[in-house]
């Protein structure tokens, strides 16, 4: 409901939106990939300390929220993830298209809403099919749902497009 399911519209907004971070903090952003490399090697608790030290230096960033909401529902600290999620989502209004719908993928994801996390996500693979990241992320949720053959697609994927994405390797 919230991507408008099967739109042509909301998949050409997609692709016409180059993904740039909210951020106007270079070193915010920097920590931001930093964070995002970390958790690809699988180093969670690494990921949280960059996405924590990116959030204060740029505490609006919603990517960088969401993203240290998603570590800490990866470590198990629930609580945590939901309120930086929460925050994330608040934030999220005005964003880029893309950005917002990452955010709010992430969102339904912590939340386990599971049937929105997996429409936002196979939304974001249309619009960005070379990104590891969001193939793995519906990997997961696909497995986690017990979609066995789709979760096994989605991770041949991601290890096709970075071979060193440890946790795709899994």
């Amino acid at each position: 409901e919230n991507l408008a399911h099967g739109s042509t519209d909301v998949l050409k907004e997609l692709k016409s939106t180059s993904w740039k971070p909210s951020t106007s903090s270079f070193e915010a952003l920097r920590l931001y990939n930093e964070g995002q490399q970390l958790t690809q090697q699988g180093n969670h608790q690494a990921a949280l300390k960059s996405f924590e030290a990116a959030t204060k230096i740029d505490d609006h960033f919603a990517l960088a929220l969401s993203a240290m909401a998603k570590s800490y529902s990866t470590l198990g600290y629930d609580d945590e993830a939901g309120q930086y999620t929460r925050r994330a989502m608040s934030l999220s209004d005005g964003l880029p298209a893309l950005e917002k719908y990452r955010i709010a993928a992430t969102h339904y994801q912590i939340v386990r809403d599971n049937a929105k996390a997996i429409e936002s996500y196979e939304n974001l693979v249309k619009a960005s099919p070379n990104s590891p990241v969001v193939q793995f992320d519906l990997g997961d949720l696909y497995e986690q749902t017990g979609q066995y053959d789709k979760a096994r697609e989605q991770y041949a994927t991601v290890v096709r497009l970075d071979p060193k994405f440890a946790e795709g390797l899994r």
